[in-house]
């Protein structure tokens, strides 16, 4: 593992240093999660909750504007449901002149398409999954790592629960390939060798949640071990601008301490060896 722990973080770091890569969520969500009937974006947080509430059988929606662009409009009497948008900007501080960001929200409302009437009749088609094939090699880790956790499909967010070690993924076909899908289950399966059961990675007592000290290295660990066991199956090629985009995150503590990221390294190359079965226990 040592020549592909180096190759996959060499380029990583090759292509992070080239600028900022917007984050995509390599998964869909739920066939019937709310989405933008315009852009088939998924709605997601606080929007995805307040328009799953609205309990349409429909699940896209637009805005009266769009309604009226596609050649429609909304029924008459019709009440909208509000979404919010919340974005960056960077303005001047008065004091010192430097940039700061800001958050900058608004609310708007948009309507169910079938709050609609004379669009085009595509809007009420319903919403196709992908059918996204198992691949082998990759299936093949997942299945041969010794004292895998316990895998749990149908939630529409991977995570590994440390608390009942357990790791919680989309289905297959809600990724938007299954190259993506494997990446993903790499990433949370590398969290997993932190148990004790296993290498032993996580201090007893302690979770590593967002905004604590060690939350960052943990996510490191366990993307350069993700992008590694991409590496050996051969499907790295497909996924690494994903795995960029996540670790730009923490792109600023490398440069700050770059022995950061050799010390991620040798604990990534120890929990990939744990999935293969090299070294396990």
């Amino acid at each position: 593992m040592n020549q592909s722990i180096e190759i996959v973080t060499d380029r990583i770091l090759a292509l992070m240093e080239q600028g900022e890569i917007p984050w995509a969520r390599p998964w869909r969500g739920d066939a019937h999660a709310p989405r933008n009937a315009v852009s088939d974006r998924s709605y997601s947080g606080i929007n995805a909750f307040l328009l799953t509430m609205a309990n349409y059988s429909n699940n896209r929606f637009l805005t009266f504007k769009h309604a009226l662009e596609l050649g429609g409009n909304v029924k008459k009497g019709e009440h909208g449901w509000p979404v919010i948008y919340v974005k960056q900007l960077s303005v001047e501080d008065k004091d010192n002149g430097e940039l700061k960001d800001i958050p900058f929200c608004k609310h708007y409302t948009v309507f169910n398409v079938s709050q609609c009437e004379n669009l085009p009749e595509k809007f009420n088609e319903p919403v196709q999954v992908a059918d996204n094939p198992v691949i082998p090699t990759c299936a093949e880790v997942v299945d041969h790592m010794p004292l895998r956790p316990n895998i749990v499909h149908g939630f529409n967010q991977a995570a590994y629960c440390r608390g009942i070690d357990q790791v919680e993924m989309p289905s297959l076909d809600q990724f938007n390939s299954s190259e993506e899908y494997y990446d993903t289950m790499y990433h949370e399966l590398a969290h997993a060798t932190g148990h004790q059961s296993r290498i032993g990675r996580f201090q007893p007592g302690v979770m590593n949640k967002f905004g604590w000290k060690e939350y960052g290295k943990e996510e490191l660990i366990a993307e350069i071990t993700a992008a590694a066991l991409c590496h050996e199956t051969r499907i790295f090629d497909k996924v690494e601008r994903n795995t960029t985009a996540y670790l730009q995150g923490w792109i600023k503590k490398i440069r700050e301490d770059k022995s950061s990221l050799i010390s991620a390294a040798r604990q990534a190359e120890k929990a990939a060896d744990w999935i293969l079965g090299v070294s396990a226990k």
